[in-house]
């Protein structure tokens, strides 16, 4: 007689692990990690981290390569993220909250700054004293829909100022901001840095509004926020969480670089790119003006979140019953472990 057959395996019960657990598909290799910039100071942490040699160390460990990819404001970013061409930008909590909205799984990462993120600048020289002598005028925007347009929207509202009675324009970010408000096309610009400081530093602008100052941001939103921070969508982050740590670490390192150098301004700008040049000046004033707006171990919380959600609904940027999701706007997760792998 031939040799009995193996007796079968009984059959997993129903409900049971070995029933229900399937493997788990790996995920698509990945062999370029988009990251989406503006040229401003405000993403000094990724600037820092690209020349400090943060992202090779991720390139080598991961075998990826990390790609800085340049767009003219923040609302180009965030449509090159909702589009997959890049995976991870810096950007504001109210564009979070407004993604969501449209069913845009946006979170964010780690927040830099707890502040806003610009000031408003007018000619030294010009009559301006207080936000409502902007009625009439023409107010200058990295673009209409950007960061620097809401929270422009913000700043008037607080100050008792119509956004309706202004003429809000786009000039473009970055080196557009100082010639717009020189050459007289703009009577009133909302910049970003190293704009800002810039003017200041050159007699061109003095700030009427400054966001970077924590009490005024406070004033304008009625708690820190999201002013700016590392932001991605939910299909990157579940898809490459390992991916998502070692980005996020390696900015979590520049940020810490940058505190450690708070006092060494131009250390810090000899880091940055020769974009930056023509600013090294004001690089006195501009470093401690971003470390100061920079959040508690780059944490988020709901309170931002929810400051945030209220200003966008008072100042009719979405839908007064409009409901959001808090705790799915931003992971802490991989910033504490940022936290405690970066001593």
């Amino acid at each position: 007689m031939g040799a009995c057959a193996p007796a079968a395996a009984p059959a997993a019960p129903a409900g049971s692990a070995a029933a229900t657990t399937a493997p788990k598909p790996a995920a698509p290799a990945k062999s370029v990690v988009g990251l989406g910039v503006v040229n401003s100071l405000i993403n000094m942490q990724l600037f820092l981290a690209d020349s400090l040699g943060y992202f090779k160390e991720v390139e080598q460990k991961l075998n990826v390569k990390v790609e800085l990819q340049n767009f003219n404001s923040s609302v180009d970013t965030g449509k090159a993220l909702a589009a997959g061409q890049v995976d991870f930008i810096q950007n504001s909590g109210f564009d979070v909250v407004q993604r969501q909205l449209e069913s845009q799984d946006f979170r964010v990462l780690a927040t830099w700054s707890q502040t806003g993120i610009m000031a408003v600048m007018v000619k030294p020289d010009s009559s301006y004293k207080q936000v409502t002598d902007l009625a009439g005028k023409t107010w200058g925007v990295s673009a209409l829909g950007a960061g620097t347009h809401t929270q422009s929207i913000s700043i008037a509202r607080t100050y008792g100022l119509d956004p309706n009675s202004v003429n809000f324009i786009g000039v473009a970010a970055g080196a557009n901001y100082i010639p717009a408000l020189r050459d007289g096309k703009v009577d009133v610009i909302a910049a970003g840095e190293p704009s800002v400081s810039q003017m200041e530093q050159e007699n061109i602008g003095r700030a009427l509004v400054d966001l970077f100052d924590p009490a005024t941001a406070r004033k304008v939103f009625g708690s820190d926020i999201v002013g700016w921070g590392l932001v991605s969508r939910g299909e990157v982050i579940d898809t490459y969480p390992e991916i998502t740590q070692a980005i996020v670490t390696a900015h979590y390192k520049a940020e810490k670089w940058l505190i450690d150098n708070k006092d060494k301004p131009d250390l810090v700008f000899d880091k940055l790119p020769d974009v930056f040049k023509s600013a090294r000046p004001a690089a006195s004033r501009f470093v401690p003006r971003l470390v100061g707006s920079l959040a508690p171990n780059a944490l988020t919380t709901e309170a931002m979140i929810e400051a945030q959600i209220k200003n966008l609904k008072d100042t009719d940027q979405i839908p007064k019953d409009a409901k959001v999701n808090v705790k799915a706007t931003f992971n802490n997760r991989f910033v504490e472990q940022a936290a405690r792998d970066v001593k």
